[in-house]
This record gives structure tokens, C-alpha cells and sequence, in this order.
């Protein structure tokens, strides 16, 4: 993951779940103090415990999900800051957690009504190549014929790509143009279909 990925990516988790536990939105500055020096120290971190830069967006969702899980119980005079949840110690804490955590931090999600998939998909839709096509995308959309690829097309790529002519040659080009105008508006934008 590069860096100006990571920070975006920072930035989104953070404000995500400041909403979901403050029912306040925020928008984290990083600007502002040293937030931005946190989130390269947080970065850095990251690098050195995986060498082999295999930190990607579903690492980043279930670490801000248990760093926030962990701050629970806790009684505090303001609101849970980028570096209770990015700091040394709270990824010291990570590095040492119970694996059997993961049950609890589970209940704690849905008790707090804290669905993941929206937020998912947006990450996801700042990691996609919009200029390249992604050759397992391509392998994937034709795994299936009629509906069954329209469905698997919504669950497992990007959908429709006019450079694709995997999607140039479907069938439900049309409907899946629709789906990705509705799933990943920026994508869709970012590939020149809005008007």
C-alpha cells in the first residue's frame, strides 16, 4: 500500500468510526498538530512488521475495529484521538492481543450497529487501478454465464469497464453499467461515464 493510499485510507477508518461511536461526524485533519507525523510513524510501523507489505485495506478494517473495540470499557474525559489508536502502544497492544478477542469485538460490532461492507467498498473503490485492467478481475468475469455473472461480477470485481472486452461482449453490460453508477459512484465517475 502506498503512502498517500495509507493516509486516505487512515483518514476514512478514523472518521468511520469516530461517527459510529460519537454519533458525531468528524473529519480528521491531518494538517492540523502532528497528526500527519502519527499516521507515517503508524506507517512505518507497519512496514517493519510486515517487510513484505502485506498490509492492505481488510488489515487496516480489522485493526481500527479492535483498537476501538479496546478503548470500550474506558471511561474518558474526551473522545478516543488518532493516537490512541495508531500509537506505539496501542499497536504493542494489537501485537500481544488474545486471539479469541476477535468473538467479543464481533458482538461489540453489531451491538453498535457498525456494518462493515459500505465502508468496504469504499476503501476499496480508492484502491482500484482505474487506468490498467486487473487480469484476475478479467479471469473472474467469465467465470459465469447470464445472471450468474452479473452476480458474481457484483461480488468479486469492479464491474463494468468499457476497456474490458470481457464487458464490451456481455450480455448485461447495460444493467452492470447501472450497478456500478449505484456500487462505486467515484469509479464510475473516474471512468468517464457521468455526464
Amino acid at each position: 500500500m502506498q503512502k498517500d493510499q495509507a493516509e486516505r485510507a487512515i483518514r476514512k477508518l478514523y472518521n468511520f468510526f469516530y461517527y459510529k461511536i460519537y454519533r458525531k461526524n468528524f473529519d480528521l485533519d491531518l494538517s492540523i498538530g502532528k497528526q500527519r507525523q502519527m499516521v507515517e510513524s503508524f506507517c512505518k510501523l507497519l512496514a517493519q512488521q510486515f517487510p513484505h507489505g502485506d498490509v492492505g485495506n481488510e488489515f487496516l478494517i480489522s485493526y481500527f475495529c479492535w483498537a476501538f473495540f479496546s478503548w470500550k470499557d474506558r471511561i474518558t474525559k474526551r473522545p478516543i484521538s488518532l493516537g490512541w489508536i495508531i500509537g506505539k502502544k496501542m499497536f504493542a497492544k494489537w501485537k500481544e492481543k488474545n486471539e479469541g478477542i476477535d468473538y467479543h469485538m464481533h458482538k461489540w460490532l453489531k451491538e453498535n450497529d457498525i456494518i462493515l461492507d459500505n465502508l468496504r467498498a469504499d476503501l476499496h473503490e480508492d484502491e482500484v487501478l482505474i487506468e490498467r485492467l486487473d487480469q484476475a478481475e478479467e479471469l473472474e468475469k467469465l467465470r459465469f454465464h447470464g445472471e450468474a455473472r452479473l452476480y458474481n461480477c457484483l461480488m468479486h470485481t469492479t464491474l463494468y469497464n468499457h476497456r474490458s472486452i470481457n464487458c464490451i461482449g456481455c450480455e448485461n453490460r447495460s444493467v452492470c453499467k447501472g450497478l456500478l453508477a449505484k456500487q462505486y459512484p467515484n469509479i464510475f465517475k473516474k471512468r468517464g461515464y457521468s455526464k
